[in-house]
């Protein structure tokens, strides 16, 4: 089963700059440090990415909020436990639209509370040209319709 978030506003050089940090302009990375002045893109030519990229945990927080927003488990809230095997597979630049899907890999019921279950996903963040730039999996605990049922 694979529930899709919804598109991300676009990804500007504001948003990717407003990202905390103090001192240089960019980091080695190539991620924003302050958020004024042409200084920015020309600290980020300078970078290990050659240009303006969004920070992964600025990829994981525009993730999260497009999966709550979707709210892909209906009225069941998102009650995150762990966030295993992250990775970036790509950077994100000013001008991406980043999009959403998780993908239930497991469900279960909780062995010691009847009325709750835990649900495994794997969550892929795309870009607008549907290129992969981020995965995790996910694990939630859920409260339970039918307690004792694994369909909740």
């Amino acid at each position: 089963m694979t529930h899709a978030g919804g598109d991300s506003p676009r990804c500007t050089v504001d948003f990717v700059a407003q990202f905390p940090g103090e001192g240089d302009a960019c980091d080695d990375a190539g991620h924003a440090r302050h958020t004024h002045g042409p200084e920015i893109e020309e600290a980020a030519r300078a970078s290990f990415f050659g240009r303006l990229v969004a920070s992964g945990w600025q990829t994981l927080g525009v993730t999260m909020r497009l999966m709550v927003e979707a709210r892909p488990l209906g009225t069941t809230p998102l009650i995150g436990l762990q966030i295993d095997d992250i990775r970036f597979t790509r950077p994100v630049l000013p001008g991406d639209t980043l999009s959403a899907e998780l993908e239930i890999l497991e469900k279960r019921v909780s062995k010691t509370a009847p009325s709750r279950g835990f649900v495994k996903g794997r969550t892929i963040t795309s870009n607008q040209k549907g290129a992969e730039v981020s995965s995790q999996l996910w694990t939630m605990m859920v409260p339970l319709r039918n307690p004792g049922s694994l369909a909740g």
